[in-house]
């Protein structure tokens, strides 16, 4: 049953709700500086930032900082207790990266419920860049957390966004990686055999290029044990199929997986 910890004292919480949960929700907005005359507009166009993740603080009493301190690599290029300050230092490294220097706009209510999604934050910006965490799959055996990263540029025709996962094992009691959890044997393989996985969902998926391994080796575990090995927009189809997410089930590549795969995905 997932819960808040609700003031609970850290180790009741760990005892008796097994898993806690904190929200970040942060939002910010940004005047990029001498940009209206490259798009001959009046005035210096505008960027909308936003940040929203639920985070666990507590997994079954394991020790989950380091898997913590993985998602915040993910989500903001930076380990640190000082959240605010790094996601608005994040913020404003996006909004240089469209070209412009970045001066702080007020956000009143009104503009911060705009940036609940990005569609409706560029009614009111030009601009805009996002974080959004969640858990992708929760077991008492394991935590796959993904972390969207979102952004569109002024007059772009279209945003970008990735997705990266992280998966914690408690009975690995860390952050497992698809190195540790595959022989380099089964490493190998494994473009081959997503690649037909792949040709064999074509019908909801659309014609794909899979000829390796997703980038940075991107995977998590699903509610059902499968291995979902995610794929970014572009990189093995048009942008407009999206995410490609494949999933493998650990039987079926299990003459591949290592002592620790063995024993995290299939329980041996």
């Amino acid at each position: 049953m997932l819960q808040g910890c609700n003031g609970t004292p850290k180790s009741k919480a760990a005892k008796d709700i097994g898993i806690c949960f904190e929200r970040i929700d942060i939002e910010k907005a940004y005047t990029l500086e001498n940009s209206a005359s490259d798009f001959d507009n009046e005035t210096d166009l505008s960027a909308g930032c936003k940040a929203e993740l639920v985070l666990p603080t507590e997994y079954l009493g394991q020790d989950i900082k380091a898997f913590r301190d993985s998602i915040f690599r993910i989500a903001f290029d930076t380990i640190t207790p000082d959240v605010s300050t790094a996601i608005e230092s994040y913020f404003r490294n996006r909004c240089e990266d469209m070209g412009y220097t970045p001066a702080t706009l007020d956000v009143t209510k009104a503009t911060a419920d705009s940036l609940a999604s990005a569609k409706a934050s560029l009614n009111n910006y030009d601009g805009f860049v996002g974080v959004k965490g969640d858990v992708a799959a929760l077991t008492s055996e394991y935590i796959s957390y993904g972390v969207t990263l979102s952004a569109y540029y002024p007059r772009a025709a279209h945003g970008m966004y990735t997705t990266q996962y992280v998966t914690y094992s408690a009975t690995a009691g860390k952050v497992v990686t698809l190195d540790e959890l595959f022989t380099q044997e089964g490493l190998a393989a494994l473009p081959a055999i997503l690649r037909n996985r792949a040709n064999s969902m074509k019908g909801y998926i659309g014609e794909t290029n899979v000829n390796e391994l997703p980038s940075g080796n991107n995977f998590y575990l699903n509610a059902n044990g499968e291995i979902v090995f995610v794929y970014q927009p572009y990189e093995v189809a048009s942008y407009a199929q999206g995410r490609i997410s494949i999933p493998v089930e650990p039987y079926s590549v299990n003459n591949y997986l290592s002592p620790l795969g063995a024993k995290v995905l299939l329980g041996e």
